[in-house]
């Protein structure tokens, strides 16, 4: 009789435990909710809503490493609970850990395919990581909701599809004129090479709306290609200051730190974009520039060997790699690449001179 009476007791308590904990949650009291939490898991280690409740606190306190080992842990008590994976996926996100997040998603969707905010960030993550054409099969054949044709139409123009770019940009424009298609717009300029356009075209997008990360990214990268780098820089830290991911802000900043010599701030910059696409010729350019420009001529030259080996058009690394074999006493080799430098510089001056269309 007593060891019942005991029983229904312990049980009263940590049914107690949860509803203070959950009630300290609701009402935002962050601590006490994930020690509350804690103090349930420590004799119900079975409990899904608790074990996912205090990844959601983790998540909530920017914990990032403690939620993803607790919405993890609650998957090994219901593998195939949407909810949990999904907010185990943002919780990857939040680390820029693409990879494992887009894993997560792909299983969300397999498990209810009409999750639109996996669809979202499936789609969002893959033009993150420069997987444009991922992006496209995604999204071409999804309804027209803004946030869809958006993520669609600036994967369609990065990847260099302009035209198919050009009518997602039309089916906006109707709904008025923003920032996001302006946006759209000036990206489009800027594939296409309309430098000064695609300039004006940001600097209104801008004025609408300042605080989108991508806009402010592309806004630099069209001041750069004018010739007006102290503002790019500026634009290049607007866009981090909002998203501290962005690519093309990391890799761009990166360059222009680099070639101010402040090569500790650089670094940062290119190991961030590093992490986000460890395998784009542009970060991986920047790599070798940022080794070069520090002393290590042979780490440099390793990694721009792999650059202009991948990506052999590309004439600002082979630049670079020359530098790097000249100073390491490798004329040979320099002028090799030397020669392939003024090949690739009499073509672009060929492309220059035909008449646009």
């Amino acid at each position: 009789m007593l060891d019942t009476v005991l029983l229904v007791l312990a049980l009263t308590f940590a049914q107690d435990l949860l509803q203070q904990a959950t009630a300290a949650h609701q009402r935002g009291d962050l601590a006490a909710a994930r020690q509350g939490y804690q103090q349930y898991l420590a004799t119900h280690p079975g409990s899904l809503e608790a074990q996912s409740n205090v990844g959601a606190v983790h998540a909530q306190l920017a914990e990032y490493p403690q939620a993803i080992a607790a919405y993890r842990k609650a998957l090994t008590l219901q593998r195939g609970n949407p909810r949990v994976r999904l907010n185990l996926a943002l919780a990857y996100l939040k680390r820029s850990e693409l990879e494992p997040a887009i894993r997560q998603l792909f299983v969300v969707r397999a498990i209810e395919p009409a999750n639109q905010q996996a669809l979202l960030l499936l789609a969002d993550s893959f033009l993150r990581l420069g997987a444009h054409r991922e992006v496209i099969r995604l999204l071409e054949n999804q309804p027209a909701e803004p946030a869809v044709t958006y993520l669609l139409g600036t994967a369609l123009i990065r990847s260099g599809e302009v035209e198919r770019g050009q009518v997602v940009i039309d089916t906006l424009l109707k709904q008025g004129e923003s920032a996001e298609t302006l946006l759209l717009i000036g990206s489009a300029q800027l594939t296409t090479g309309a430098y000064k356009d695609a300039l004006a075209t940001l600097e209104r997008a801008v004025a609408l709306n300042p605080r989108i990360a991508a806009l402010q990214s592309q806004y630099g990268i069209a001041l750069l290609s004018t010739g007006e780098a102290p503002r790019a820089m500026a634009a290049f830290r607007a866009a981090l200051a909002l998203d501290a991911d962005d690519f093309d802000a990391n890799v761009n900043l990166a360059g222009q730190l680099r070639l101010a010599k402040e090569l500790g701030e650089a670094r940062r910059y290119v190991d961030r974009a590093s992490r986000i696409r460890p395998n784009s010729p542009a970060v991986r350019y920047q790599a070798g520039a940022l080794a070069l420009a520090e002393g290590q001529a042979d780490a440099a030259r390793s990694t721009l060997e792999a650059v202009v080996a991948a990506s052999p058009n590309f004439l600002e690394a082979h630049v670079a790699l020359a530098t790097a074999y000249y100073r390491l006493n490798r004329k040979a080799d320099g002028d090799r690449v030397r020669a392939t430098i003024e090949r690739l510089n009499a073509q672009a001056q060929k492309r220059e001179l035909e008449p646009k269309p």
